[in-house]
């Protein structure tokens, strides 16, 4: 079975940008990368990993436990060499197949589309249908559509749209994608390492702070990863039916 993993950075009423990441593969990839994340934190006396958190050095990270700038820089590097080594390859010759997807859309252009078209769908289903379209071959099994499940974090909004789809449609005949998910749950990223991981990639692919510029050639070249940004010609494109 597929598991994929969502989380987002931004909001779409008070953020310039709004950015959904997603990291999705076999749940036998998932039982190893689990071991090789917590392993990393260990090695840094953390129990969970936050991107907001360390990168204002709060909380866990606050200079009084011996974090600073640098020492955020040393983690997240080791972080995505985890990206790295269950990074899918050609037909997945390593055992691996761990993709990652991120959609962003920057508000103002995202309101300007709204205002010619009302019936323009939400920041949120556009880049939810993005990222959760982004699926590997699934290496457990040998069926062409396998059971997918998805989790987002706890408080995740961009939950809601394919929920309310997928509770409406995977009853019915001939459904497609609602009756191949199996579930769509939700999970708290302080326990969950594949969350802590889709929080790095969306933070990344959200963020225009130039001392992070590093971490968008990480997450290209550390992690099979589908990115899209719908501006405004690219939504009006797009989305001319809502």
């Amino acid at each position: 079975m597929l598991t994929g993993y969502y989380d987002c950075s931004g909001q779409s009423h008070d953020s310039k940008f709004v950015t959904l990441a997603g990291v999705i593969a076999s749940d036998s990839v998932w039982h190893t990368f689990n071991h090789e994340w917590r392993t990393v934190l260990q090695r840094y006396q953390l129990s969970e990993f936050h991107m907001t958190d360390a990168t204002s050095l709060k909380r866990a990270f606050s200079p009084e436990f011996g974090w600073s700038q640098g020492k955020v820089r040393e983690v997240l590097w080791d972080l995505w060499a985890i990206f790295g080594r269950f990074r899918a390859t050609d037909r997945f010759r390593f055992g691996t197949n761990l993709i990652g997807s991120s959609c962003t859309i920057p508000m103002e252009d995202y309101r300007k589309a709204k205002a010619e078209n009302p019936y323009l769908r939400s920041p949120e289903a556009i880049c939810t249908q993005f990222c959760v379209g982004v699926i590997p071959r699934d290496i457990d099994s040998d069926i062409t559509h396998p059971e997918i499940s998805l989790v987002f974090d706890q408080n995740e909004h961009f939950r809601h749209p394919i929920y309310r789809n997928w509770e409406r449609f995977r009853n019915k005949r001939g459904a497609g994608w609602p009756k191949q998910i199996k579930m769509i749950e939700k999970a708290s990223s302080s326990n969950t390492p594949p969350l802590q991981a889709a929080d790095l990639l969306a933070w990344t692919m959200n963020t225009n702070r130039p001392e992070y510029a590093y971490g968008k050639v990480a997450a290209m070249l550390m992690l099979e990863h589908y990115s899209k940004k719908y501006d405004y010609e690219t939504i009006k494109m797009r989305f001319q039916n809502g």
